[in-house]
């Protein structure tokens, strides 16, 4: 098998980090989290789907390039309006959702709303989309980045759009987990070490004290878990966006 792409890598530790069953959610520009889900449910793993366009439990035919096109829902067994959606939310009843942000500090806070410049007017971003209760309601919320940059991992985000039962922040290059309401290295990918990782973290990291449930170098991608994602993406979906 030749060495598998950061991409590749990245989905892997998302599907690692689905549940085994459950109900799982993806939402608006999420094509990663797309991917992951139904590659892990490809992988065995038994979860309803609630997706971006409003439909329970979709078997596409293809992925999309966007979450929000209709493929992303089709064959669906329900249609979920978007306020039913946000109800099973609200509920609890949600075991598992991935977010992103453009800033997730040192205490995991995330910031989707607005970015302060010193030399400018504040850059607004798109916004929360229902991220504060999110991140108070789901019972399991992991964050993901596609790169690991230092403007993306400050000390304090420059505004909190939300904080809560964030789980895990996975990048290319590092799982980090939250431990005593601070994230601390958990995993780091073979090849890189903790020097690197805070090298492209503008807060001090610590390695986790406790066990997480995962090992300290990240395993590369099985051979099935890379079977998996080629079935569910053969048009290279998950290539369209840069990982690094």
């Amino acid at each position: 098998m030749t060495s598998p792409r950061p991409h590749e890598r990245l989905l892997a530790s998302m599907m690692r980090a689905l549940p085994e069953s459950g109900i799982v959610l993806f939402g608006a520009d999420s094509v990663f989290p797309m991917i992951a889900i139904f590659a892990a449910r490809r992988w065995g793993k038994n979860l309803t789907v609630v997706s971006a366009v409003n439909t329970i439990d979709p078997r596409p035919d293809f992925l999309p390039y966007s979450t929000m096109d209709p493929p992303a829902g089709h064959r669906g067994s329900y249609v979920i309006p978007m306020a039913e959606a946000y109800d099973l939310v609200g509920r609890g009843e949600v075991d598992h959702i991935f977010v992103s942000a453009a800033q997730i500090d040192a205490h995991g806070a995330l910031n989707s709303s607005v970015i302060r410049m010193d030399d400018g007017p504040d850059k607004r971003l798109p916004g929360g989309g229902g991220l504060a209760m999110i991140l108070r309601t789901v019972s399991v919320v992991d964050a993901w980045k596609p790169v690991h940059l230092r403007r993306t991992f400050p000390p304090r985000v420059d505004f909190v759009t939300g904080v809560g039962n964030l789980r895990h922040v996975i990048t290319p290059m590092a799982i980090m987990t939250m431990e005593e309401e601070e994230l601390r290295v958990s995993s780091i990918r073979s090849g890189d070490t903790l020097d690197k990782v805070q090298d492209a973290t503008e807060f001090t990291l610590q390695l986790t004290t406790k066990e997480s449930g995962l090992s300290r170098a990240i395993a590369e991608p099985t051979a099935e878990e890379i079977d998996c994602i080629e079935r569910v993406d053969p048009r290279g979906v998950r290539y369209a966006t840069e990982v690094y």
